[in-house]
């Protein structure tokens, strides 16, 4: 590793990247801009499929295209595969977490995915994230 805290990019954080009409698309821009070099920024395939989707919903096909096309030739974020063991952890915790209102199995995979590579940051405005323990940023 190069120093870096590795830091996961949730599905929130991706679509106020991507989507100039979300509430959050001026701090996201600004907080990546200026924070590209400090982390290691790593999301999974479950986050990208769940970020296509919403952003598909919001914005329409073209934008969330463009997203896919950029995102997929870009070296800044790292891409990571759930596994089945790591499913199998996130299915306890949607359970354990059963208070959260409105938790994804998404977040879930996530929560699976850093407890098991020691990261405790994630790039996001949903408010889970810091409700089970993480650091969220921005």
């Amino acid at each position: 590793m190069d120093g870096r805290k590795s830091e996961i990019i949730d599905s929130s954080f991706l679509i106020a990247l991507t989507d100039e009409s979300d509430n959050f698309y001026n701090e996201a821009q600004s907080w990546f801009k200026e924070n590209l070099k400090s982390f290691l920024f790593l999301t999974h395939n479950f986050v990208l499929c769940e970020t296509i989707t919403r952003l598909r919903r919001r914005a329409g096909f073209k934008l969330t295209r463009e997203f896919g096309d950029k995102f997929r030739h870009s070296n800044l974020i790292k891409i990571e595969w759930i596994d089945a063991p790591i499913e199998k952890k996130a299915w306890e915790l949607f359970q354990k977490y059963a208070d959260k209102e409105n938790l994804s199995y998404v977040d879930c995979l996530s929560f699976a995915y850093m407890k098991d590579n020691k990261i405790s940051h994630a790039l996001t405005f949903d408010k889970h994230f810091k409700q089970v323990g993480f650091i969220s940023l921005p």
